[in-house]
């Protein structure tokens, strides 16, 4: 007699407590009033057999992810221990898996999936039949209504708007995308994942749902083919929580910056850190993911530079917050010209202090489902720029922070410049503003009170 079982391969990023999914499905066990569970089907390390399992052995002689997610079976495509290699043609292969998963679900009214490709969407039809229940997709953390691909404006793509569908020659594999160079597919599986979204969703229309989590995602899975016509519903993942009042937050931040300069000094005894007045962070998983921008960022440091003069390049401390597999941006950043930390990954709770003793985060995001980095930001009233893609263009104003025409780098660069000008009083009232934003924008009983509405109005 379950509400919502959320589905996925992990239930953690990493080895993190920073899967969505996951932490959308923390969200409703805290806010939300339904009974909900968290179901892996590869690996889970927050199981608890109450609300949370990992039911990856149910595969078998693999991993139960091996035997029925689209993009985990091509790695074991070779073995006789696959399902589908047992079979003498599909079908069968789809009524053993599904029944596998029939057995071993409880009774539920909706599954919520973070990827469309985590249940073979012919598998999961037999399910939602057999309980009479529904599918959520949530895009709060990848966004899904392509073929495949998570993030097709990354290179301008709008395959996933025409009727024809994605498939050869699919840009995000000729330009090597991180999500399709993870998994290795390829145009062929691109284009057979579009043509099979497709039929399950013209043979299952009313049991699909799809969640996004801006205006900007929504206005573009209502351009997708696919999903033009899915009821949709907007409620933004909330997974950083601003609890304290303003006047805490404020002082806890100015606490966090004295501490954070002294320990620079420290470890860097040459650099002038008494000098520095504008701190400034940027993050990524990677710093050469095309999506997130570098090579923008680096533009409006070099257009900074010349607004600062040479006096100046001191005064601001740049801080990189990511993996750092590319060396060119790497290079150039350190010899940019003014002070640059490099922090390579780092603990969330290290993240938060460095965010939290930073003077502005600065996003040149292209294409994402988030990114959480935002709210995050906004959560510890680090004021923010940003390009106005993604869920920036909900939060960020000129009020708060600084919303830019993306691929503006010259205003970006203008924005920085008039943040490191600014007094401590013009900083706290900046900050207080985004704060408060950030809490009527992310309350989190308007956000519960959304998804109980949502659930109760599309429950069988």
């Amino acid at each position: 007699n379950i509400d919502v079982i959320f589905f996925s391969c992990f239930d953690h990023n990493e080895g993190k407590n920073n899967h969505g999914l996951f932490q959308m499905f923390e969200f409703f066990k805290q806010h939300v009033d339904s009974k909900s569970l968290f179901v892996s089907s590869m690996q889970g390390i927050y199981k608890n057999n109450k609300d949370v399992y990992d039911i990856s052995n149910l595969g078998e002689n693999l991993k139960l992810a091996h035997q029925i997610n689209s993009t985990f079976a091509m790695l074991a495509k070779h073995s006789p221990d696959l399902w589908i290699n047992k079979f003498v043609n599909r079908q069968e292969y789809i009524n053993h898996a599904s029944e596998v998963l029939i057995k071993n679900l409880p009774e539920h009214k909706f599954i919520a999936l973070a990827d469309k490709v985590d249940i073979d969407l012919f598998v999961l039809e037999k399910v939602l039949k057999h309980f009479n229940s529904k599918v959520i997709i949530l895009s709060a953390a990848s966004n899904t209504w392509t073929g495949y691909c998570s993030y097709p404006d990354e290179f301008n793509c709008d395959k996933y708007k025409t009727e024809n569908g994605c498939g050869y020659p699919c840009p995000a594999i000729k330009n090597h995308s991180e999500i399709v160079a993870r998994n290795n597919v390829n145009d062929e599986f691109v284009a057979k994942s579009f043509d099979d979204t497709r039929e399950f969703i013209e043979r299952n229309k009313d049991s699909v749902l799809l969640n996004v989590g801006s205006t900007f995602s929504l206005k573009e899975a209502n351009q997708s083919f696919l999903f033009k016509d899915i009821e949709k519903c907007l409620i933004p993942l909330k997974n950083s929580y601003a609890d304290e009042t303003f006047e805490v937050l404020w002082n806890k931040k100015r606490e966090n910056r004295k501490q954070f300069l002294e320990t620079l000094k420290n470890n860097n005894p040459n650099l002038a850190t008494e000098k520095i007045k504008f701190i400034a962070m940027w993050s990524a998983h990677d710093i050469g993911l095309k999506r997130k921008g570098i090579d923008y960022y680096i533009n409006s440091l070099r257009i900074l530079k010349y607004f600062l003069k040479f006096y100046r390049f001191e005064e601001v401390l740049l801080i990189f917050s990511c993996g750092l597999g590319e060396k060119e941006s790497v290079k150039i950043l350190s010899e940019i010209g003014m002070p640059v930390v490099f922090t390579g990954h780092i603990e969330k709770e290290k993240y938060n202090f460095l965010l939290s003793s930073s003077d502005v985060y600065c996003s040149t995001t292209l294409s994402d489902a988030g990114p959480r980095t935002t709210f995050e930001s906004a959560a510890l009233a680090t004021p923010i720029i940003s390009f106005d893609k993604c869920n920036a263009s909900d939060l960020i104003n000129k009020n708060n922070g600084a919303l830019i025409d993306t691929y503006d780098v010259k205003a970006f660069a203008e924005e920085m410049y008039r943040f490191a000008n600014y007094k401590d009083d013009d900083k706290k009232k900046i900050s207080e503003n985004l704060y408060n934003d950030y809490n009527s924008l992310l309350e989190t009983k308007k956000l519960a009170d959304n998804w109980k509405k949502f659930l109760k109005k599309h429950e069988v």
